[in-house]
């Protein structure tokens, strides 16, 4: 699979009455060749340091696939370099999005009148997994 990133640079939100500051980067991963399930991976991580010094991670993954995909466990690996830490999501949805496309043609009457008739039609179901660990 060849994937492609689009990322951005960090916001960083300052909250003045909290006394806290969250840094959010935000990628989306594709695969550039169509030749696996993967539609698109969109994540977020943020980190959130509060007025204490406490300091929290927080990563969101929306996870879109072809419906003939491979089935899906519930851990999430985040590859740091060459480190893999396996993560169990605190929050898990799954959708299933329905795509149904209809053919038309147009056909010509004998009193020379044109009638527009479904010829066919073609139905692709999609899933979206949402994460938060």
């Amino acid at each position: 699979m060849v994937t492609k990133s689009n990322s951005r640079e960090f916001d960083i939100e300052q909250d003045l009455v909290s006394k806290s500051k969250k840094i959010t980067i935000e990628s989306e991963y594709f695969d550039i060749k169509y030749n696996s399930p993967l539609l698109v991976l969109k994540q977020a991580i943020v980190k959130e340091i509060k007025a204490n010094n406490d300091v929290s991670y927080k990563i969101y993954d929306l996870l879109c696939l072809r419906q003939n995909s491979f089935a899906i466990i519930d851990t999430l690996f985040l590859i740091i370099g060459t480190e893999v830490f396996a993560l169990a999501p605190m929050q898990k949805e799954i959708e299933v999005i329905k795509d149904v496309s209809v053919s038309k043609s147009d056909v010509m009457a004998s009193d020379s009148t044109k009638t527009t008739v479904m010829s066919g039609y073609s139905e692709n179901n999609d899933l979206a997994i949402l994460c938060r660990v």
